[in-house]
């Protein structure tokens, strides 16, 4: 008798806790204008030597949310990395959900994952959005710094998942696909 194997993606809670404290940290300590010293310099660093406005930010919290954001972009993706790497030892995927996936379903499916990653990489990096000045519903969450909190948090979160879509798009799909005995 074939024993079934069930799906486990496990999550380093920890790890996303850890990673996802100092935006709150910046939020709720560092002021929302850099008007003396130390955060005056922190911002010409990062406006001179790293990506300056990016991503989405706040007009209403323009230093703090600067810091934020820069820390998402640059860290994300390494802190996306680790988080792939620690699942990765764990996981146990059942390689039997995809024995109906085909090449038209995996190009079209990989066609989507490439799109939905694009717009990631853009919004994060090329487009900067701010929150305060958008509709109604996204205001709020350029308005004050628990809400950019959660937001930005919501963004670092998504890099997480990204490096696993990369995974299975790119890795474990094709290998099931092409390489697997018929």
């Amino acid at each position: 008798m074939k024993r079934e194997v069930k799906q486990v993606i496990p999550m380093p809670y920890v790890f996303i806790a850890l990673t996802m404290i100092p935006i709150f940290i910046v939020a709720f300590l560092f002021p929302a204008q850099a008007d003396n010293y130390p955060f005056t310099s922190i911002d010409i660093f990062i406006k001179d030597h790293l990506l300056g406005v990016t991503g989405f930010w706040s007009s209403r919290l323009p230093f703090s949310s600067i810091v934020i954001t820069n820390y998402v972009a640059i860290l994300g993706p390494v802190f996306s990395i680790i988080f792939f790497c620690r699942v990765y030892k764990a996981m146990l995927v059942d390689p039997n959900q995809y024995k109906n996936m085909n090449i038209a379903k995996y190009l079209f499916c990989l066609v989507i994952f490439v799109f939905f990653i694009c717009m990631i990489v853009s919004v994060s990096y090329f487009n900067p959005h701010d929150l305060a000045a958008h509709s109604r519903k996204w205001r709020i969450f350029g308005a004050n710094p628990l809400a950019f909190s959660i937001f930005s948090s919501g963004v670092l979160f998504i890099n997480y998942f990204i490096s696993l879509i990369v995974y299975f798009s790119l890795f474990y799909i094709p290998k099931l696909l092409f390489f697997a005995k018929k």
